[in-house]
Order: structure tokens, then C-alpha cells, then sequence
């Protein structure tokens, strides 16, 4: 009977020790802090450079980015058509808020606008309220392909889900 009793409670210090390691998992991958970092930002060019988009993925992040074909109209002609946007669930949203949080504002008074999701990268521009930016052409040639923003904010960037 002994032997028994000690089985049993050398298996409850195990259960309870691993336990105690799941609650300790949970915490460190919920986290209590809004300014978790969750994943890295990237611009498309080091994406691209990098092969985790294809050009087809560039040409729709071009034709968002410029609302259009235009400054593309040598590789984008009036029929093309770019990948369909959908929406960014609430959990991303939630990710990338908390990421942009820790480098600028509190997540909760920034407006993200989303573009797609490329091969695991969730494309975006984000912009902060009271912020009085000038205006700064930005031209980026990617790929053949040009990214055309008036000022270096509204520039789409990518995010690692």
C-alpha cells in the first residue's frame, strides 16, 4: 500500500510541476505588457531581396501603393488586376498594433490600413493622430517596379506574422 501512496504522489508533484511550466508558457507567450513584441516590421525591398515575396506579390504592393497602375504603366497596363486585399483578422491587428506601439504611440490611437497578406507578411501603412508630417516625395524602384509616397510614413511596410 505504501508503495502505492508514493506512486501516486511522486505523479501529482509531476502534474503539478508541469502545470506550473504551462502557466509560465502562457504567460511569457501572452504577456501582460500591450508592448509584447510580436514580430519584426520589414520594407518590401529586403522582403523581395530576400525571395519571401514573389514579383507578382511586388506588382500588387506596387499598384496599392500608387493607387494604381500609375509610375508603373511600362509593366502595369489597364487590365491588370492585383491581388484581393480581404481584412486583417483582430488578432493581427492586435500583433502588429502592439509591435508599432513599442517604436511610436500608444496602439489604441493609431489607424492601420491594411494592404493583403503576402506569403506570411501582412502589408500595411500606418499613421498617428496629431502627427503633422511634411511633405517628402519618396520614390523607391523595386524590381523594375516604382513606390511612389509623399513622405517615408506612408510607404507600405511589411510585418512577419
Amino acid at each position: 500500500m505504501n508503495k502505492v501512496l508514493a506512486f501516486l504522489l511522486e505523479k501529482k508533484k509531476i502534474i503539478i510541476i508541469l502545470f506550473i511550466i504551462l502557466i509560465l508558457l502562457l504567460i511569457y507567450f501572452v504577456g501582460f505588457s500591450k508592448t509584447r513584441d510580436y514580430g519584426k516590421i520589414y520594407s518590401i525591398e529586403k522582403v523581395y531581396e530576400n525571395g519571401d515575396i514573389s514579383y507578382e506579390d511586388l506588382k500588387s504592393l506596387a499598384y496599392y501603393q500608387n493607387n494604381g497602375i500609375n509610375n508603373n504603366e511600362d509593366i502595369l497596363d489597364n487590365n491588370y488586376e492585383p491581388q484581393g486585399i480581404g481584412s486583417l483578422n483582430l488578432f493581427h491587428k492586435y500583433q502588429l498594433k502592439a509591435t508599432l506601439s513599442n517604436k511610436f504611440i500608444e496602439y489604441y490611437q493609431m489607424n492601420i490600413d491594411y494592404y493583403g497578406t503576402y506569403n506570411d507578411y501582412i502589408a500595411f501603412t500606418f499613421t498617428l493622430p496629431n502627427v503633422a508630417s511634411t511633405e517628402v516625395i519618396v520614390d523607391i524602384n523595386i524590381g523594375n517596379l516604382n513606390f511612389v509616397a509623399s513622405n517615408p510614413s506612408k510607404l507600405i511596410r511589411l510585418y512577419k506574422v
